[in-house]
């Protein structure tokens, strides 16, 4: 997977033009990566797509770098939601940060041309802090591959899951209204991956 050469820190507010037309552009060229080539690079090993029932590529997700303070997300947030190309802007809580890396963290979920995309921030503290720039890249960067059913989200995730040194991470059901979608960690290269069945595309997912 390509990862974003994302910066320790989130950059100063009038940088952040900068870097988010990085970003972009970095996001559309993942978004090109065909399924077959996002599986054999988590794999470490082919896979087909279509026996797995993968019918593309839902969303690419993406580390940005870390923040000092809430006050410096929101700084970032605000210059996400201003910038010119992103549309649908929403954001929440992680939930895989504080259970698994000691720390807080944001995600935020928006469309450009269309195309649903994902940034990831963390709070720069404890253990987290301590983690080399490509392992918090690895560990908060995904490509979500998209099955045509919910039921197949499961079965995807336990076939992959039962691959030698394939974790599961993260799993949920479907809600209220019908998103289900599941992540996958390969403990050796520490790349993630997650299986999603969109259920209704209007309404945002927790990460």
């Amino acid at each position: 997977m390509m990862l974003f050469d994302a910066p320790a820190v989130l950059p100063p507010p009038d940088e952040h033009p900068a870097h988010l037309d990085r970003l972009l552009d970095h996001l559309v060229r993942a978004r090109a990566t065909p399924p077959a080539r996002v599986l054999e690079e988590f794999l470490d090993a082919p896979a087909d797509p279509a026996t797995l029932g993968v019918d593309g590529v839902h969303h690419v997700a993406v580390y940005t770098g870390d923040y000092l303070t809430e006050d410096d997300f929101d700084d970032w947030l605000a210059s996400v939601e201003s910038h010119g190309a992103f549309r649908d802007v929403r954001t929440g809580p992680s939930w895989i940060a504080p259970r698994r890396y000691g720390t807080s963290g944001h995600w935020i979920n928006l469309t450009a041309d269309g195309d649903e995309y994902e940034l990831f921030t963390c709070r720069a503290r404890g253990e987290w802090a301590d983690y080399g720039a490509r392992r918090r890249a690895a560990l908060m960067s995904h490509h979500g591959l998209s099955v045509r059913d919910p039921e197949q989200v499961g079965a995807v995730m336990d076939f992959l899951g039962a691959r030698p040194g394939v974790e599961q991470i993260a799993r949920t059901p479907a809600d209220e209204l019908g998103h289900t979608y599941g992540h996958l960690l390969n403990t050796r290269s520490e790349l993630v991956l997650e299986i999603v069945h969109a259920g209704d595309t209007s309404a945002a997912a927790d990460r």
